[in-house]
């Protein structure tokens, strides 16, 4: 595979305006949905807080832990690259079990949550944390797509890497599969 070289940038020092910049820049700008209304945020908006659930209690999820794995440093450069687009916090909201990289994640505000569904729903989360009332604008990201943040800021590459879990009866076989954003399901569960 050959990337793209965007330049990293040192994200210590780096300003909202440069963040912006390289995430426009790479295509990473669209992992990021911003609330109400799950839509692509706009890069004019400074959000209020950013919140990454780190568990699915959805049927069939996969495994947080599982996905993040090896990825630890890429997470938390991930995490404070975000802390530059808000004005705000980054919040994550861990579950029973969640590992290491989310629940001792430095610059955050960590929420312990448990129980059945939806309590890994992020809008969940939200709800109980930080409510949007009317005129907030709050903005959510995936774990994966936090740890491919933060690839983008230390080495200067969008790499689309994606673990999925291939689940369901109806398949023959059934695990954990790298592939990419993008990539066709024919390929992955024949």
């Amino acid at each position: 595979v050959e990337y793209q070289q965007h330049g990293a940038l040192d994200i210590a020092s780096c300003s909202r305006e440069e963040a912006v910049e390289l995430m426009l820049g790479s295509g990473a700008w669209t992992l990021l949905r911003q609330r109400p209304f799950n839509s692509v945020p706009n890069p004019d908006v400074t959000p209020r807080d950013i919140f990454v659930s780190c568990f699915d209690t959805a049927p069939l999820a996969p495994d947080y832990n599982v996905l993040i794995e090896g990825k630890e440093a890429a997470f938390q450069a991930g995490l404070n690259a975000l802390a530059t687009l808000t004005s705000g916090s980054v919040h994550l909201g861990v579950g029973p079990g969640s590992a290491d990289v989310f629940t001792k994640a430095q610059g955050v505000k960590t929420t312990a949550f448990s129980g059945p569904h939806p309590a890994g729903n992020v809008g969940v989360q939200i709800h109980h944390v930080a409510p949007v009332n009317k005129g907030d604008v709050v903005w959510t990201v995936k774990p994966q797509d936090v740890a491919l943040i933060g690839k983008l800021f230390s080495e200067g590459i969008f790499d689309s890497e994606r673990t999925i879990a291939v689940t369901g009866d109806e398949l023959k076989r059934t695990g954990y599969v790298k592939t990419r954003i993008g990539a066709s399901i024919d390929s992955i569960v024949s």
